[in-house]
């Protein structure tokens, strides 16, 4: 199983949307709950302090994390809409010129 939304295959339950076509995890289906539209990506809930950190920020397995970030921001584009887009390709853009001064 995997979110809709944000492509997660782990969360303590899974939910669903209004019209039960999609499969949400549990942050996602309940922000469409209450908010009638899916979870924001740039929202996500940060590791407790006792929690683990994920077997894939360890550096053996370094290649799997990147290949994960690939994955994760390709998901994040796709979900932009064409303002948002232009936005974030101008911050990309400044970033650039202040990284090349």
């Amino acid at each position: 199983l995997e979110c809709y939304n944000c492509k997660v295959t782990q969360t303590p339950l899974w939910r669903r949307t209004l019209d039960r076509k999609h499969s949400l995890c549990n942050a996602c289906g309940l922000y469409y709950k209450q908010y009638n539209g899916h979870r924001p990506l740039h929202i996500r809930h940060k590791p407790s302090v006792n929690q683990k950190p994920s077997s894939n920020t360890t550096p053996s397995n370094g290649r799997k994390s990147l290949i994960f970030d690939d994955v994760r921001f390709q998901v994040l584009v796709d979900h932009m809409r064409p303002v948002q887009m232009h936005e974030f390709l101008n911050i990309l853009e400044n970033r650039c010129h202040v990284l090349r001064n």
